[in-house]
């Protein structure tokens, strides 16, 4: 009874719900019916107040996750600094994991409060906390991780266990059982800086994706389906600039997100899934681009690979098919095509983007999201490299290394740090250059 009401407390004197456009509403009371529970490769049930969350074996990390049970709520946690959370070993084996809460839209994730791995022995019980106010540690970092003022989600994410095994596809399966006790979600402790939601107004927030069949506007990004997928779950999305009008050409940016890893000490995570990504519509801050995000393929061609590359020339084929669409229904231009991607995306830029002849003729120029060396081994991706590279030509390549500290994320484009405005005002320059007059930039 004491945890029921701990949660009870959490929620009726802690959040208010901040809704869409449409207005937000009152400091009403709030009860355990706002919010839920949910799992991702895993199971949830209720007891004494808390949560047993039971992960399974998958090809995925295990994900408990407490959300608003309108998707368009989030938690205002502005006045405290913390997220805390009882957990209890209950499996025979010990478990690691990592903790996070979310406000999406171009944030990264708030983190444990020792910006680590946690880690419980079999049926030992800690208390945990989730630090609102993270902030990378690099010089360049202009806002905190997350807007604590619109919480979208609380996290816990179960590490994978010793090597992974094949399933009959030849998918990866990793020993991700963990049986956990999750009570006591508390917010705590007094901020050591005052919320100050007007700074926040600088930074690029990205789009939310739109359902498919969305109809398209100016501003909207969406899920769209090409022709001869219908009967897979193979979508991408597209997202036209804020000044975009039907019937006008629109130089276009191709984004590929990164492999799928929790990595808390590096203040970083990727789900590998394209309704993460964040680059393309900041790289623009929303204007004068198209941006296409596009799914790395598994090799049965029936979804989304998350994770390693599944089948290239499957990309290939679909990134193809996408950009002609693009030209076709919503005015991309080809002779501005800009290739770039985060992490596995990156490496996607020679990989997949210079795969083959009719690809490697498609690009513009590249943006890479850091100025790591090349030629990756990761994955295999060095067998073939130079063959691949030669491909590039004389084209140019883009280097944007803001100054994160130990960090690696997709997000670094939604701040104006210096190496950011440098990367796209060059971008500028080289398409102003390829479409001349027809570039009509809002700040060439």
């Amino acid at each position: 009874m004491k945890n029921f009401m701990h949660l009870r407390f959490f929620f009726k004197i802690v959040i208010s719900i901040i809704l869409s456009m449409t207005g937000a509403l009152s400091a009403a009371e709030l009860n355990k019916s706002s919010i839920k529970a949910v799992a991702e490769s895993g199971e949830i049930s209720e007891k004494d107040g808390g949560f047993i969350f039971e992960g399974k074996e998958s090809n995925n990390f295990p994900i408990f996750k407490i959300i608003p049970k309108n998707k368009d709520d989030t938690f205002n946690l502005s006045d405290f600094k913390y997220v805390s959370l009882s957990v209890k070993n209950l499996h025979d084996k010990s478990v690691r994991f990592s903790l996070w809460a979310h406000s999406g839209h171009g944030y990264s994730g708030a983190i444990s409060e020792n910006k680590d791995l946690c880690s419980l022995a079999p049926g030992e019980e800690k208390t945990f906390k989730i630090d609102l106010e993270t902030r990378f540690p690099g010089k360049d970092a202009m806002f905190d991780c997350v807007d604590r003022s619109k919480i979208s989600s609380v996290e816990l994410v179960v590490n994978r266990i010793g090597p992974a095994k094949k399933d009959s596809a030849g998918n990866s399966i990793y020993p991700n059982s963990s049986k956990l006790l999750i009570k006591d979600i508390l917010p705590c402790g007094k901020p050591l800086k005052p919320f100050n939601k007007e700074a926040l107004s600088a930074r690029y927030l990205t789009p939310e994706i739109q359902p498919v069949g969305t109809f398209p506007k100016a501003g909207i990004r969406f899920y769209r389906k090409l022709k001869g997928y219908e009967n897979t779950d193979i979508v991408h999305a597209v997202f036209l600039p804020n000044n975009w009008q039907k019937g006008k050409k629109y130089p276009l940016i191709v984004e590929y997100t990164g492999n799928v890893f929790y990595h808390p000490k590096g203040y970083c995570y990727s789900t590998g899934f394209l309704n993460q990504a964040n680059m393309g519509s900041a790289l623009s801050r929303g204007e004068d681009f198209i941006v296409l995000t596009l799914p790395f393929i598994n090799k049965d061609g029936k979804r989304e690979q998350f994770d390693a590359w599944g089948d290239p020339d499957l990309a290939v084929k679909y990134c193809l098919e996408a950009l002609a669409d693009a030209e076709k229904y919503f005015g991309a231009d080809p002779r501005a095509y800009v290739f770039t991607g985060f992490s596995r995306g990156e490496i996607a830029a020679n990989y997949i983007a210079l795969r083959t002849d009719e690809i490697a003729k498609k690009w513009l120029c590249f943006v890479r999201a850091s100025s790591s060396v090349w030629p990756s081994k990761w994955n295999g991706a060095q067998y073939g490299w130079e063959e691949r590279m030669a491909r590039l030509g004389k084209r140019e390549v883009l280097n944007c290394s803001p100054r994160y500290g130990s960090v690696h994320v997709d997000t670094m484009f939604n701040e104006d740090t210096p190496a950011c405005v440098k990367t796209r005002k060059k971008l500028k320059e080289i398409v102003s250059k390829a479409l001349g007059a027809d570039f009509a930039s809002q700040d060439k």
